[in-house]
């Protein structure tokens, strides 16, 4: 998909084939005019025998990529494959929408409107991601090195959809994954922001109203009405070790979710891959490295050498 920009808002070129005469459209095609956007069609009309030929004169026709989600659904009516809707979505797009509804969370509410405008897009970004031609190296350079609880969500989310894809999990799963990863951190919007951002090193009692945002954000995506037993252990339970040592339950092993061991381990990679407060980031060789020697019986050794196998 060609993308053209007017005002920084996206354009990207679509297929005409799949229009007819007849079709309601639920998204507004624009065509470009020295590189520049301009309305061709409204949303909500119906394209008649002359919008179908008109369409014809010109090389490509473009959508809004606010109307991405609107297309998806009329291709899907007409049978085309995802594979093909999304052939050449341009990723950089999509995670920075992410982060835009992120970053909407945590500076104002992790409702129920929210998060359901949040699915779509985690829905797009699954998508992409495995497809053939969508490349470990093109996801990496989405990641943000600079440490902040919005972008880590997102980093997270991306490394959990990397490793969960290498693993062969299904796609329907992969979103679930892809989506509890994303909102790992969503507790820590009830969390004094003196403490979240302190500079120094925390106290006990700190650490501990730290550690409460596992079950708070379980508890607020509950209420937002996401009640997969999957997506809320992620949340709940990416903090649990394999050998008890975690947190908020103390779960051991078999009790410790697949979606909850994934996250773990790309919570705490992505953490050490950033800069933050206290440390700067270090390399994925180091990293990985310390994750195998210092974590070993805490994290799943199996997941991590996938992980290890797909990073290098």
């Amino acid at each position: 998909m060609k993308q053209i920009e007017t005002k920084k808002i996206k354009y990207f070129s679509i297929q005409k084939l799949s229009f007819q005469i007849g079709d309601k459209l639920s998204f507004n095609l624009y065509i470009a005019k020295e590189n520049r956007a301009q309305l061709f069609f409204h949303a909500g009309d119906t394209l008649s025998m002359k919008d179908i030929q008109e369409l014809q004169k010109f090389s490509k026709v473009y959508i809004n990529f606010n109307d991405l989600y609107a297309y998806k659904k009329y291709m899907h009516q007409k049978k085309i494959p995802s594979r093909q809707i999304y052939q050449e979505v341009d990723l950089g797009s999509i995670t920075e929408t992410l982060k835009s509804y992120m970053r909407h969370i945590f500076t104002n509410s992790a409702d129920s409107i929210t998060l359901k405008k949040l699915e779509p897009w985690v829905s797009h970004l699954t998508t992409v991601i495995l497809q053939e031609n969508t490349k470990i190296k093109d996801l990496l350079h989405l990641i943000t090195k600079d440490y902040e609880t919005c972008t880590h969500s997102l980093n997270v989310s991306i490394y959990a959809a990397i490793l969960g894809k290498e693993i062969g999990m299904p796609k329907t799963e992969l979103k679930k994954l892809v989506l509890s990863a994303m909102l790992l951190d969503i507790g820590k919007t009830q969390i004094d922001e003196k403490i979240l951002y302190k500079k120094e090193a925390l106290s006990s009692h700190e650490f501990k109203i730290i550690k409460m945002h596992a079950t708070m954000g379980y508890k607020i995506a509950k209420n937002a009405g996401i009640v997969d037993k999957k997506i809320l252990s992620g949340i709940h339970h990416h903090h649990e070790r394999l050998d008890g040592s975690g947190y908020p339950n103390g779960f051991k092993n078999e009790h410790v979710s697949q979606f909850a061991r994934i996250i773990g381990i790309c919570d705490t990679y992505a953490a050490m891959s950033s800069n933050r407060v206290h440390k700067e980031s270090k390399s994925a060789f180091e990293i990985l490295s310390e994750m195998k020697r210092e974590l070993k019986g805490k994290l799943d050794g199996e997941l991590i050498q996938h992980f290890v196998k797909v990073l290098t």
